[in-house]
């Protein structure tokens, strides 16, 4: 509902709600008494109440003045037409920079930085060049039985063959419920985000 003034009586004596600034008399002061006929009550007439008015008539102009009103719509703060995420399995990580630092022409940034989550079919996933940039999110592991990595971890152990073998379980990757990470780091792990 939007708040109307008040229809002003030119004889009547009216009483400035509160102060207010008004051109050309400057500051016109909260319980200032004019008549109806003047120039700042005619133009100003939201800012006055009726002499002889009492509080619940002041208040209830107050709140009339400022909290009977529409808010304003700004049309930047209306939802974009935000995509929906890509889930998890549909996603590799970088686990090495990639590209160069550079805004490309669309705006955005030509470098996928560590950690950064990306779909399959984004254009460096493909390129050789990347190939070993870029791990599964999911390793093949299913939503219900996975455990989302909180920190990278690493492991290294003597092979059958007797060489040294590291392992390495990147943040944000997934690892089986069961697995050996998880028996060893429990503290190191959450629950993948919900499928939206």
């Amino acid at each position: 509902m939007k708040a109307t003034a008040p229809k002003i009586d030119a004889d009547k004596i009216y009483v400035a709600l509160q102060s207010f600034a008004y051109h050309p008399y400057g500051i016109i002061r909260g319980g200032t008494r004019l008549r109806g006929s003047h120039e700042a009550v005619q133009k100003c007439p939201e800012q006055f109440v009726l002499d002889g008015a009492d509080d619940a008539e002041r208040n209830q102009a107050l709140f009339s003045r400022f909290y009977d009103r529409e808010p304003a719509q700004d049309p930047r703060l209306q939802p974009a037409n935000v995509p929906k995420p890509l889930p998890d399995e549909q996603l590799v990580l970088c686990i090495r920079p990639v590209g160069r630092s550079a805004i490309g022409p669309d705006g955005r940034h030509q470098r996928i930085e560590v950690g950064t989550k990306i779909s399959r079919r984004h254009p460096y996933v493909s390129q050789p060049s990347s190939a070993d940039c870029f791990v599964s999110v999911t390793n093949n592991i299913s939503r219900e039985r996975a455990l989302l990595a909180t920190q990278t971890l690493r492991e290294s152990r003597m092979g059958p063959d007797g060489e040294l073998v590291t392992e390495t379980l990147y943040a944000g990757q997934w690892a089986d419920r069961d697995s050996e990470w998880v028996r060893s780091h429990p503290t190191m792990f959450t629950l993948p985000a919900p499928e939206i």
